[in-house]
C-alpha cells in the first residue's frame, strides 16, 4: 500500500483555494434575527459585521431603554448564532473528501 503524498499536498492547496473563496463569499452572505416578535430586527454579514438595526417605532417612543436595550442584545446575539451555524455549515462543506488524518488541522 504506498501513499501519495503529491496527490495529497494538491488536495490541500485545492482545500485552500476553496477556504479562500467560501471567506469570501461568506462575508457576502447576510443573516437576519429579530427579538420582542419583530419589534428589533438585525441583519449581520457573516464575517459578523452588523449591517442594519431596524427599531419599531413604538418602542422609541417608550421610556423603558433598559427593555430596549435587553431586545437590541437579544436579537444581535441570535444574528450571532446564526452566523456561527452558518459558517459551520459552509466550511463543513470543505471537509468532503478530505481524509481524516490525525493532528492536521486545517482551521475547519
Amino acid at each position: 500500500m504506498s501513499f501519495d503524498i503529491g496527490g495529497m499536498m494538491d488536495k490541500i492547496r485545492n482545500m485552500q483555494t476553496e477556504m479562500e473563496e467560501t471567506k469570501r463569499k461568506l462575508k457576502e452572505m447576510k443573516v437576519s434575527a429579530e427579538s420582542g416578535g419583530g419589534m428589533v430586527k438585525v441583519s449581520m454579514s457573516c464575517d459578523t459585521r452588523l449591517k442594519s438595526l431596524n427599531i419599531d417605532q413604538a418602542l422609541l417612543k417608550s421610556e423603558d431603554t433598559d427593555m430596549l436595550e435587553d431586545l437590541i442584545v437579544a436579537a444581535t446575539n441570535k444574528a450571532i448564532e446564526e452566523v456561527e451555524k452558518t459558517v459551520e455549515q459552509e466550511m463543513g462543506k470543505l471537509k468532503n473528501g478530505m481524509p481524516n488524518i490525525p493532528g492536521l488541522n486545517l482551521g475547519l
